[in-house]
């Protein structure tokens, strides 16, 4: 638990760090939300540690049940999702944890499977993609890949919408194909993937490049970084369903 007094040296420490960061969405020490907000511009900035100390005072909150807005406002779900989502990953880079890592990434996904809501700034399938990611390296591999193949096999993907579900566990496939030294296979599955992917104008650019790419696992590798873009829209699976994920 992190106290008063040296949360706000931290906040301090964000404001002189961060470019024109608002102090209101950061000083509240009250406001769960606020504690939320600093915990992710440390973890951002690489300051691990106390981004744990911070998140860790969100695992047990109470989120409002608002709707949030079109303004790039989350709601409560949402923001205490994204909290521990950040948590994860944070423990993950300080402490190499990945069991603890895992159980609040499986917390974050859990919460956001309980709403059909537009997300801003949580990519549902990323959840379940870090949690798949860390059960391979965990020793479960064979539970993950047959997880992925069970979700898949339910989902329904129309024609032009986008899917973060279809496009990740893909992706997951793909990793676990170039694991195995079978890279035109991994390629093969994460252009599956893409059907279900909002492509934008730099995306089709790459895939143009990788098409000039004799090498299969080097086409892979390049394609990857569409995992990591951020804040892509994504349209709702049409038969959506809570995570089964263990």
């Amino acid at each position: 638990m992190i106290s008063r007094e040296e949360y706000a040296q931290w906040v301090e420490w964000a404001k002189n760090n961060y470019t024109n960061i608002p102090g209101i969405l950061v000083s509240n020490y009250d406001a769960w939300e606020c504690r939320a907000m600093l915990g992710r511009y440390l973890y951002v900035a690489k300051q691990y540690g106390a981004a744990i100390l911070i998140l860790e005072t969100i695992v047990d909150v109470k989120y409002d049940e608002g709707e949030g807005d079109d303004q790039y406002n989350p709601t409560g779900l949402e923001m205490k999702a994204w909290s521990l989502q950040w948590l994860s990953l944070a423990i993950l880079f300080e402490k190499n944890d990945k069991v603890l890592a895992l159980k609040y990434m499986k917390k974050a996904l859990r919460l956001a499977d309980l709403s059909t809501a537009y997300f801003h700034f949580v990519v549902r399938g990323e959840l379940w993609l870090n949690c798949l990611l860390l059960k391979a390296k965990l020793g479960r591999k064979i539970q993950a890949v047959g997880e992925t193949h069970a979700r898949l096999s339910r989902l329904v993907v129309e024609d032009g919408l986008s899917n973060s579900y279809y496009f990740f566990g893909y992706a997951f496939l793909g990793q676990m194909a170039m694991e195995e030294q079978k890279p035109q296979l991994a390629l093969d599955l994460f252009k599956k993937g893409l059907t279900a992917y909002n492509l934008e104008e730099t995306d089709k650019e790459l895939l143009i490049q990788t098409e000039a790419c004799a090498d299969p696992g080097d086409a892979f590798k390049m394609l990857w970084q569409l995992v990591d873009e951020p804040y892509r829209l994504w349209d709702e699976p049409l038969n959506w369903e809570g995570s089964e994920e263990t």
